[in-house]
């Protein structure tokens, strides 16, 4: 990966919210970075809006993300 200009998102999706940190690199330098919270039971509004925030914080879209989290029970059947 190319760090030496660019933008990245990590987000860690719960099951109640949604914890983002963005970073800007310019010239192989952090630039600007921000994180945000955003605590809903609607994770697809929770993911929308702390985005929405961070790209205005940083002032760019993104150009790769990093996504982990809790994705719920994981269920198994055998048929």
């Amino acid at each position: 990966m190319n760090l030496t200009e660019g933008s990245f998102l990590c987000l860690d999706i719960g099951s109640s919210g949604v914890h983002a940190v963005a970073t800007r690199v310019c010239f192989g330098r952090i630039k600007t970075s921000a994180s945000a919270y955003t605590e809903s039971s609607d994770l697809a509004y929770a993911i929308k809006t702390a985005v929405d925030s961070l790209e205005e914080q940083i002032g760019t879209r993104f150009d790769k993300a990093f996504v982990t989290g809790n994705f719920g029970q994981i269920e198994s059947k055998i048929v």
